[in-house]
């Protein structure tokens, strides 16, 4: 019997977990599978974990198992490093992300309005809560992070400096949801305009400087419902609406250069 699973970036590996259907203490028989695709090799792992996020060069990925933070190696099937992380002192977490060269852990704690930075090499944590009602965050590099947040008329996007704390608010940015794409180079935001319709808004924000604000590329707007969105890396972008009822969707791609 399968359960959650995760995929690589690459999307050659995928970590899953399995149960005996034949045990009656089924917590204590999880057992987690890393399976390769590109060779079918599998490896199975004796003991229960939850993974947290994956090394961006899919040569591994970060779980977290008994107050534990580890880091596993695909290459040697083994967990290499260990942590003394403890996510359970921070409450509960609503998103965790990953600097680009894997060697940063972000995590949000929405009800205490706080983005903790953890750095796996030195061991040590920062806390940004000086930016309010923080409701989702991603990271542009090592130095920004964009944040949503909120203020007593609507939610707006900010860009977050790590190293002098300074925030900067992106204007003319209307959004319920965002989205960015896997190499930090598209944004793209949902704005619910009401009578269940949305628009879409497509950003480029490669190269950004804190001296200029995002630059608009393209909208779709009056979408029927609520879309959910992927983003590919060649200026694609997916995004499907439920239809009518609930045994049907329609999908749509945008080409984010052409705007069509």
């Amino acid at each position: 019997m399968y359960k959650m699973g995760s995929i690589s970036p690459s999307r050659d590996i995928i970590v899953y977990d399995t149960i005996s259907e034949n045990k009656s203490d089924q917590f204590n028989n999880v057992k987690s599978i890393v399976y390769n695709m590109a060779d079918e090799s599998k490896v199975t792992l004796d003991f229960y974990f939850n993974i947290l996020g994956w090394i961006p060069d899919s040569s591994g990925f970060y779980g977290y198992k008994k107050g534990e933070l580890f880091e596993y190696s695909i290459d040697d099937n083994q967990i290499n490093n260990k942590y003394k992380y403890n996510l359970k002192s921070y409450g509960y977490i609503d998103k965790i992300a990953f600097s680009q060269d894997g060697t940063k852990l972000y995590s949000l704690n929405i009800s205490k309005n706080e983005i903790c930075i953890y750095d796996l090499k030195n061991d040590t944590t920062k806390k940004i809560n000086s930016v309010k009602n923080i409701y989702d965050f991603e990271v542009l590099n090592d130095n920004n992070i964009l944040i949503k947040a909120s203020n007593s008329k609507q939610n707006y996007i900010c860009v977050y400096n790590i190293q002098n704390h300074k925030k900067k608010v992106i204007k003319g940015i209307h959004l319920d949801d965002m989205y960015i794409s896997k190499d930090k180079t598209k944004l793209v935001t949902v704005y619910y305009t009401g009578n269940s319709e949305s628009t879409i808004d497509v950003y480029n924000i490669s190269g950004y400087d804190s001296d200029f604000d995002f630059y608009k590329l393209g909208s779709i707007p009056m979408i029927k419902g609520i879309p959910y969105i992927d983003i590919s890396d060649n200026n694609k972008l997916a995004y499907f609406v439920d239809g009518a009822s609930y045994t049907e969707s329609n999908i749509y791609i945008y080409d984010i250069t052409n705007k069509k």
